[in-house]
């Protein structure tokens, strides 16, 4: 804004009364003594700055006046201030198109309201009529949309509310989920571990009796060698029943060596059960957390019959098989245009898959992954990684027309009319 100074100031230690300073120049920290006056920039220009603003076009066509008439001018200027258009900054708004209801510049006047019929100036639209008309209006309009806002407002709020009961619920909901898997982890783990001490009791209890009846054999033994060692007795009958008896005891010795060596070495092994750990590691969580919207619109679309026939379809739609992916989309198999059609959450076909031949069941085998059963006696794996796309063929020998498959433990469950038939995932029978 201009700034006028009618105060002395002090230039070079002597006094210098400077009644309008340079608005530029005083921006600039330099006082200067305005010549000029400006009303379309509302500004003072000393000699300098007046120069160059007759130069420069953007104020080349501003008409100066004298710096005395500048708060004249000045004030005029503010009374008669105009609004600057949106689209064209250096533009005042100077009409108003009733068609559009709208104020405007004449540059967007004559470049997208020329054919607008309903296009007056300022002062013709403004009429005093048509502004008490209007502020009545508006003053209700205000009351009215206020009232709106703060029901908006105060509904926004209880959803507030509800949103954190439920958040709270679901919480509780995923800490008793946490809690129930590591109890019946525990209980597994528990179980695991009575089953192996009680395995590993039994076995030690065996061990230990087989050490006990091998010491106790060794004993025999080194007491029937010191019996023949220091034998004397010269009696033929008593000398022959020792003898045999020491005999018998050998070969008791021998028999339990025997028996133990057959015997092998005994162990304890674990054989795990894959499913456990396999099948937790797929899971990557406890559950899909929903955004839901309600409102009648919605609502009311859930209710109508979802079409999914695309433009390139040749025959009717026939959707034998679909499956839901882990984001919420819907997978549907058309047998009729053999094509895979990926659905979105707002029932959208937004993606497709031509396989060339009829469908007979799909599978979701993973997170981002899928089987495809086809007429021609094969299974397609494909990825949703990004879009569908192919990574491998298994051939089947049999049960390829009969709609059906499933997939678990690494094995295709294959209808095949009258019975069921397992192939694994490289395709053997």
């Amino acid at each position: 804004m201009a700034e006028r100074s009618d105060q002395s100031s002090i230039q070079d230690g002597s006094d210098a009364d400077i009644a309008f300073t340079c608005t530029p120049c005083n921006e600039l920290g330099s006082r200067e003594e305005a010549v000029k006056y400006c009303p379309e920039c509302d500004e003072y220009l000393c000699t300098t700055c007046t120069k160059y603003h007759l130069k420069m076009k953007a104020t080349r066509d501003h008409k100066l006046a004298d710096r005395e008439e500048g708060k004249h001018e000045s004030n005029a200027a503010k009374a008669t201030a105009r609004i600057k258009c949106q689209q064209h900054p250096d533009r005042d708004i100077e009409m108003y198109c009733g068609t559009h209801d709208m104020v405007y510049c004449l540059m967007c006047i004559a470049t997208e309201h020329r054919a607008c019929s309903d296009v007056t100036n300022l002062t013709d639209a403004a009429g005093l009529k048509f502004q008490q008309n209007e502020i009545m209006r508006m003053q209700e309009e205000s009351k009215s949309i206020k009232e709106l806002l703060e029901d908006t407002e105060k509904k926004k709020q209880e959803n507030v509310t509800l949103v954190e009961e439920k958040r709270n619920k679901i919480q509780i909901r995923i800490q008793e989920i946490e809690e129930s898997m590591i109890k019946h982890i525990k209980s597994l783990s528990k179980q695991a571990s009575g089953n192996l001490n009680d395995s590993y009791s039994k076995i030690r209890a065996e061990l230990d009796s087989d050490i006990a009846m091998v010491n106790n054999r060794i004993s025999e033994v080194e007491k029937v060698k010191e019996q023949l060692q220091s034998t004397t007795e010269e009696n033929p009958e008593y000398l022959f029943v020792q003898i045999k008896i020491c005999q018998q005891i050998i070969n008791d010795a021998k028999n339990v060596h025997a028996k133990l060596k057959l015997g092998g070495q005994t162990s304890i092994d674990f054989a795990e059960n894959t499913k456990v750990s396999g099948h937790f590691q797929e899971v990557e969580s406890f559950g899909r957390i929903n955004e839901a919207c309600k409102n009648l619109k919605r609502g009311i679309m859930r209710q109508k019959e979802i079409k999914v026939r695309l433009q390139n379809d040749e025959k009717t739609c026939r959707i034998i098989d679909m499956c839901q992916t882990d984001s919420g989309e819907c997978i549907l198999a058309d047998r009729y245009n053999r094509k895979l059609k990926l659905m979105d959450i707002d029932q959208n076909i937004t993606e497709f898959f031509d396989l060339g031949v009829p469908l007979t069941g799909i599978w979701k085998t993973g997170n981002k992954a899928l089987a495809v059963k086809l007429d021609s006696n094969r299974i397609e794996l494909l990825s949703l990684s990004t879009r569908i796309s192919r990574v491998r063929s298994i051939f089947l020998k049999r049960g390829g027309g009969y709609i059906g498959i499933a997939c678990a433990d690494e094995k295709f469950y294959v209808s095949a009319g009258e019975e069921i038939v397992l192939y694994d995932t490289k395709g053997n029978l």
